[in-house]
């Protein structure tokens, strides 16, 4: 790390760049959380809406490296860990985010695929045993090559059983995914990254919680067009739009 300098990209992260480049970053030095403000409790009621995992008392620097390393002991899609302590971590860089690129990428076609291979990627973890928490585009790098799922330092739901905190995984990617769509075609991207899904062979359990929890969705967004919308964040506001009008 001797030829390396800090860039910071907010409070929490900052990049790790190389003199010989200016503009790529090396590494990722990110340090420990700040706690919960209590307005973020509120999305405790109603877990798939909110758009803010549990933050338990696990929710640390060294259960993340913990869940990188077992990840990749597992050959799935993680960060490579470079250095951890009590209140920082360092992973290599893997590309960026699914935000950044999908940004940048004007061909329809090449959205998709991508997303599909992230979809594939994320049944493919499920299938494992294991479960992200918090999938969103943001938390996906793409570096041209392989996809890699980023700050695993959200523990699932503690109050969920295994299969039905995957099958929240997997409503989440969809709804962060269903922003690089046209809306007038949302349907059909969302079936495609759904089949995806289960191309990446997740587990019984899990398809069957996605199933018996799509109806519910859908009826709970169609009662929701009575809510005010100022009253919803706009993480929420677009899962309803999403379950209102594809599922």
């Amino acid at each position: 790390m001797k030829s390396t300098a800090a860039r910071w990209d907010s409070a929490r992260i900052a990049r790790i760049i190389s003199p010989a480049s200016t503009n790529w970053p090396v590494g990722w030095l990110k340090f420990a959380a700040q706690a919960r403000r209590p307005i973020h409790r509120i999305a405790d009621v109603l877990p798939w809406l909110g758009f803010r995992p549990d933050l338990s008392p696990t929710g640390t620097l060294r259960y993340e490296a913990h869940r990188i390393i077992q990840w990749r002991a597992s050959g799935l899609p993680a960060p490579r860990l470079l250095a951890v302590g009590e209140d920082y971590l360092i992973t290599a860089d893997a590309g960026p985010t699914l935000i950044r690129w999908l940004a940048e990428e004007v061909s329809a076609a090449c959205r998709l695929n991508l997303l599909e291979r992230v979809a594939q990627a994320l049944g493919r973890i499920h299938g494992a045993g294991f479960c992200h928490g918090d999938p969103l585009l943001r938390h996906i790098a793409y570096d041209g090559r392989d996809v890699t799922f980023l700050n695993l330092d959200e523990p699932p739901p503690a109050r969920m059983p295994p299969s039905l905190a995957q099958a929240r995984d997997t409503l989440r990617f969809l709804v962060s995914a269903a922003g690089a769509f046209p809306r007038d075609q949302l349907a059909a991207y969302v079936r495609v990254l759904l089949t995806a899904y289960l191309r990446g062979k997740p587990s019984p359990r899990t398809v069957q919680a996605l199933r018996r929890t799509l109806p519910l969705l859908r009826w709970f967004s169609r009662l929701s067009i009575l809510v005010p919308r100022t009253w919803l964040g706009r993480d929420a506001a677009q899962a309803l739009y999403v379950f209102r009008h594809t599922f």
